[in-house]
């Protein structure tokens, strides 16, 4: 994973190599030596808007997972996304709602998912 991680932070880096590195990191649980790292990556392609939109739902995925373990970030995730929201392509629109319901049910005390 640190291998990965360091290969995304090179410049010029192919978007479909992002874009399946992050599909990736969305199934997984990020161990916490690398959460700062990647939510670090993950806020940057979220809030980039020129970056693909696959990356950037991706993105917001693995921030969500995150939140999970960490939810001093929820706030600012939060925040992000109901910023984008309005101006988003549909794909962007329909998983940021989810992720925003599962912030919100996780804030409550609910299960995840």
């Amino acid at each position: 994973l640190g291998k990965v991680l360091k290969a995304l932070g090179k410049p010029g880096i192919h978007d479909a190599v992002t874009r399946n590195t992050m599909r990736l990191l969305q199934f997984i649980d990020i161990p916490k030596r690398y959460r700062g790292a990647v939510a670090e990556l993950c806020f940057a392609y979220l809030q980039n808007p020129k970056q693909a939109v696959a990356i950037r739902v991706f993105s917001m995925s693995v921030l969500a997972n995150i939140c999970v373990h960490e939810p001093e970030l929820k706030q600012e995730l939060k925040i992000i996304l109901e910023d984008q929201l309005p101006f988003g392509t549909a794909g962007f629109k329909s998983r940021a709602t989810k992720v925003l319901k599962m912030l919100e049910r996780s804030a409550d005390g609910k299960a995840r998912k």
